[in-house]
């Protein structure tokens, strides 16, 4: 997990929560080589200029960015979320 910042808990809740909590990504640029700011998207299948959601490290889902069209993850984020599975997760729970 080094390296990754870990989501433990939202809004003073016992664990993040989907359809509650959302991770603000506005200010990320799908593609810096582009004039102007492209937004990013949400896909199951990841790929460049998207967010996707994985199960990770047995219990913890792993929100991963993905920018640059190397395909390797710009930014991740682990949800200690327990029991919550990744599929949970959806676009509705990112402001992009």
């Amino acid at each position: 997990m080094a390296g990754l910042d870990v989501v433990a808990a939202g809004d003073g809740g016992a664990a993040f929560e989907i359809d509650g909590d959302v991770f603000d990504f506005r200010q990320l640029d799908a593609a810096p080589g582009l004039r102007g700011m492209q937004s990013l998207t949400y896909s199951g299948a990841g790929g460049p200029g998207t967010v996707r959601v994985v199960e990770s490290f047995g219990d913890m889902s792993l929100v991963q960015v993905f920018i640059g069209a190397d395909g390797l993850m710009e930014l991740g984020v682990l949800i200690d979320d327990g029991a919550v599975v990744a599929a949970s997760c959806g676009a509705g729970d990112f402001v992009l």
